[in-house]
C-alpha cells in the first residue's frame, strides 16, 4: 500500500506508480525552504532552524506533500558531531509521527505552497564555518543549557 523509506536514494515513478497511497519519506531539513544535501549545515550556515520534515514523495527531489515536520534543538554545549548524530535520532521520532498522521489519513495531503531552495553537498570551506558556529557558540538558534541524553 505504501513505502517508508529510509536513507534509499531517489524513487522513480515507476516504483511510486506501484503503490496505493506513495511513499512516505524523512528528510533531515525544513521542507519546503531545505530540499536537496546537507540541510542541517546549510540551516547553520543560513542561521535558520535545523529540523526535519516527513512527505511524501514525488518525481521531483524533496518535494510533494508535507505530514509533519518538525524544529531540532541545538545547544550551548554541542559539538558540529552532536548536532549531526542528533539529527538521526530526531528523524526516527519525526517519522513516527509523521507515519502515525499518515496512517490516521492516508489520502488528501496537499503540498506546500513555499518557495524552497535546492542545496548541493556543501563544500569545505562552508562546513568550516558551519563548525565554527557551533563551536563559537554564534548559531542564532543555539539554545542555553547542556543537552542530557
Amino acid at each position: 500500500d505504501a513505502l517508508v523509506l529510509a536513507g534509499c536514494d531517489i524513487i522513480r515513478a515507476n516504483i511510486l506508480d506501484r503503490t496505493r497511497f506513495g511513499a512516505l519519506n524523512c528528510h533531515p531539513g525544513m521542507i519546503p525552504f531545505y530540499r536537496g544535501c546537507s540541510n542541517v549545515e546549510w540551516s547553520i550556515l543560513n542561521d535558520d532552524p535545523v529540523g526535519a520534515t516527513v512527505h511524501l514523495c514525488t518525481t521531483k527531489i524533496d518535494h510533494g506533500p508535507v505530514i509533519s515536520w518538525e524544529p531540532m534543538p541545538v545547544y550551548r554545549s554541542d559539538k558540529y558531531s552532536d548536532v549531526r548524530a542528533r539529527m538521526v535520532g530526531h528523524q526516527t521520532k519525526v517519522m513516527l509521527e509523521g507515519a502515525r498522521r499518515f496512517l490516521a489519513q492516508p489520502t488528501g495531503w496537499s503540498s506546500p505552497e513555499a518557495k524552497g531552495k535546492y542545496y548541493p553537498v556543501i563544500g569545505p570551506a562552508e562546513l568550516s564555518q558551519v563548525v565554527a558556529k557551533i563551536d563559537q557558540g554564534t548559531y542564532r538558534h543555539t539554545l542555553q543549557g547542556t543537552h542530557v541524553v
